[in-house]
């Protein structure tokens, strides 16, 4: 092999390496915007879900309040009901004493 094409397979080389350095920097860069991006993304999310604790409930908190009124509400109504099964069968027992 000649001095020649040793030069120019070093040169190659060389080329070679300084794109895939180039290419390596921009994918470093893009992984990093990618990483800051989904760390504002998750961010965003967990304020939805957890809230910011300063006046702002997230969803959890407002899920759990709807359930607790849910059964709050169901609670309520079978009181209601049982108050008005117990008050006609006082006045059917009352006309049948009476």
């Amino acid at each position: 092999m000649d001095d020649r094409t040793l030069e120019q397979r070093l040169a190659t080389i060389e080329a070679t390496q300084a794109r895939t350095i180039a290419l390596l920097e921009s994918l470093s860069e893009q992984v990093c915007d990618e990483s800051t991006a989904a760390g504002e993304w998750r961010a965003g999310v967990d304020l939805k879900l957890h809230g910011d604790g300063n006046g702002h409930r997230g969803l959890l908190v407002r899920i759990d309040r709807l359930e607790q009124d849910h059964d709050r509400a169901r609670w309520m109504i079978r009181a209601l009901v049982g108050a008005v099964l117990a008050l006609g069968a006082h006045v059917v027992a009352g006309l049948l004493h009476g």
